[in-house]
């Protein structure tokens, strides 16, 4: 009867540490997954400004230019960052 209820004890423990180890795998590969999705519609976004660069009129270039280096912050703490008001 002890051996018996010692192999359920360490069936029990086992049980649950694989749930643990089951339930923590999924959680990276979840957070893997979100991580990818945030990266790759980073790069989307990217690739789709780079591209409406790219499309504009060689006389539009240096107004768009100009137009991304005054929504920069020129001083302080958030010198050289894009202007989010």
């Amino acid at each position: 009867m002890f051996v018996l209820d010692l192999i359920l004890i360490c069936l029990n423990l086992t049980s649950k540490y694989l749930v643990i180890k089951i339930t923590h795998l999924i959680n990276q590969s979840w957070q893997k997954n979100s991580e990818t999705t945030s990266t790759n519609n980073e790069n989307q976004q990217r690739a789709d400004l780079i591209s409406t660069i790219q499309r504009l009129p060689e006389n539009e270039v240096s107004l768009a230019t100009s137009l991304i280096s005054n929504m920069r912050d020129p001083k302080g703490s958030n010198k050289g960052n894009i202007i989010c008001t």
